[in-house]
């Protein structure tokens, strides 16, 4: 059995436009590592810079956090300095609140009087008897 020419020749071919494809690809390949040798010094020097930016932000976010955590203290102590203001005031008006009530309730009761035409009797100036002497006396 013989192979026919045709065979031959694309065989032939497909070999040579692989062998060129390999040799391409192995210029490729030492272009690429050139490429990488170079940037190695550039990849090392931004590795670097982002350690010291990295431990900048967490010298930052520790003291961020120590503020907070002052911070958070004193609005606690503020917060219970409150309370107990507060505390005390609703003592001191819960002592007086009867007394605020029938005030209040007075007062409303007299707007409300003098709002529906209520008049109230006038008392008379009495005057002094030493006044009247002295008026007769003239």
């Amino acid at each position: 059995m013989q192979i026919p020419s045709w065979w031959l020749i694309l065989s032939g071919l497909f070999f040579f436009i692989n062998a060129v494809f390999f040799c391409v690809l192995i210029f490729a390949m030492i272009k690429l590592l050139e490429v990488a040798k170079e940037l190695k010094p550039k990849i090392d020097r931004i590795s670097d810079r982002v350690d010291s930016i990295s431990e900048k932000v967490d010298g930052i976010a520790s003291d961020v956090q120590g503020r907070v955590k002052v911070f958070g203290d004193t609005s606690n102590k503020l917060a219970s300095s409150a309370d107990l203001l507060n505390t005390i005031a609703n003592q001191g008006v819960q002592k007086f609140a009867p007394y605020l009530a029938a005030f209040g309730l007075v007062l409303k009761g007299y707007q409300m009087m003098k709002q529906h035409g209520v008049t109230f009797p006038q008392k008379k100036k009495q005057v002094p008897s030493k006044a009247i002497e002295k008026s007769s006396g003239k």
